[in-house]
């Protein structure tokens, strides 16, 4: 009987799909990592509600990197704020002044971002995580079609 409860055990993480231990987790500030994806632009409703620009929220335009493949992020230092992620498709980027006008450049490109990672925390935030750019750059000069996350 144990060994029938271990073994079903171990099919259903199997069944679960790519975990922490599938693959290698990346870590929340302050170290930098480097991600690689489709840089994009998407309109969410703002303030007040955060629920529907029809309706009288403000627009509020996000910054996104879509993923070429799915990261995990580790449990982070503060636990109520950086919590696991196993499967992130699409980071919401902090983007400074200084990177504006470059991003605006970037749209629909292949590009690499190095930067810090934090958590979702306010409405402002559309992604689960994000990324505190540090540096971006182009890896392709051709648009890439932009699927839907």
């Amino acid at each position: 009987m144990v060994r029938l409860t271990v073994v079903g055990l171990l099919v259903a993480l199997v069944a679960m799909g790519p975990t922490h231990a599938a693959y290698k987790c990346l870590k929340y500030e302050p170290e930098i990592v480097e991600v690689t994806g489709v840089l994009e632009t998407k309109t969410f409703p703002g303030p007040p509600n955060y629920e529907s620009i029809e309706s009288g929220d403000r627009p509020e335009t996000a910054w996104l990197l879509r993923l070429e493949a799915p990261i995990c992020v580790a449990e982070g230092n503060l636990a109520d704020l950086n919590v696991y992620e196993p499967s992130v498709s699409t980071l919401h980027l902090a983007l400074g002044r200084q990177h504006m006008p470059r991003a605006e450049t970037m749209k629909g490109k292949k590009v690499k971002v190095s930067g810090s990672l934090f958590h979702q925390s306010t409405g402002h935030h559309h992604a689960s995580v994000l990324v505190m750019v540090k540096n971006i750059t182009v890896l392709s000069n051709s648009r890439l079609e932009a699927d839907a996350p």
